[in-house]
């Protein structure tokens, strides 16, 4: 496989140089997000202006820019599935999950979306054939961790799709069912009366899961990826909750991680 791809370059260098970058990328992406007004969408996108305002319809936009993360995984499992292990099989089935749930099903399931920002579908349309790639051939070429380990990261990320899944199911009830005219709710139930980031916080656990299972260091530079972006939009959240509800958004619950921060 190593000599197909990439000729004499290997795989292993490859895998760490652009796990390097993903790492740099985490950092970049983390400074950016706190420029004023730089673009967002939901209800964190409100105050954008300009060139960078521009959107697009929103289910359209979650299936173009997560879809290729799908599609390359998807390719690397059905070109080398027959010759991996049980442990890479079951790591390419939890990766494909996620991803077919995130590119084919949340942007149906979205209540009344507001417009997306071009330029992040853009954006994460690169990021994602670069991480689809990268997790795929990495998985191809990786060697099984110790078993212990890889039950404990498949639990993990099991917990963590539950808990994002859950979330997200539980949020989009309550806004269908909210009064006529109310855009944002207060999220309510499930790891939500605990976080204002419970769906966020679901897929850092998942990918931290992942990378634990998988052993590998392009699946821990996407859990730092995951941790430094959602992460920082969680925080960003609550900032916008407490700003928004005030005194009727519950004191006790933290940004991102239950009982911690």
């Amino acid at each position: 496989y190593q000599r197909r791809v990439h000729g004499g370059f290997s795989l292993l260098t490859f895998g760490k140089m652009s796990a390097t970058w993903m790492f740099i990328a985490a950092l970049v992406s983390f400074v950016l997000s706190w420029i004023p007004n730089a673009p967002s969408y939901g209800k964190l996108g409100l105050l954008e202006h300009g060139p960078f305002g521009i959107k697009m319809n929103a289910r359209l936009a979650w299936f173009l820019q997560e879809s290729p993360a799908f599609v390359w995984v998807a390719f690397f499992f059905l070109t080398y599935g027959g010759t991996v292990s049980l442990q890479t099989a079951v790591l390419f089935v939890c990766f494909l999950f996620h991803y077919f749930n995130r590119s084919f099903v949340y942007p149906l399931q979205l209540c009344d979306p507001k417009p997306y920002p071009v330029i992040l579908a853009l954006l994460a349309h690169g990021f994602c054939n670069w991480n689809g790639y990268l997790q795929g051939s990495s998985l191809v070429a990786r060697a099984d961790t110790r078993w212990e380990l890889f039950v404990v990261g498949v639990l993990l990320f099991a917990c963590g799709a539950a808990i994002n899944i859950d979330s997200d199911t539980r949020l989009r009830r309550q806004r269908r069912h909210s009064a006529p005219g109310t855009r944002y709710v207060i999220p309510r139930g499930g790891v939500w009366e605990y976080c204002s980031g419970a769906n966020f916080f679901g897929e850092i656990v998942e990918w931290f899961g992942f990378a634990l299972a998988a052993g590998t260091v392009e699946a821990l530079a996407f859990a730092v990826f995951t941790l430094n972006y959602i992460g920082l939009r969680a925080y960003q959240s609550h900032q916008w909750y407490l700003g928004e509800f005030k005194d009727k958004y519950p004191k006790g619950r933290c940004a991102l991680i239950p009982f911690v921060f």
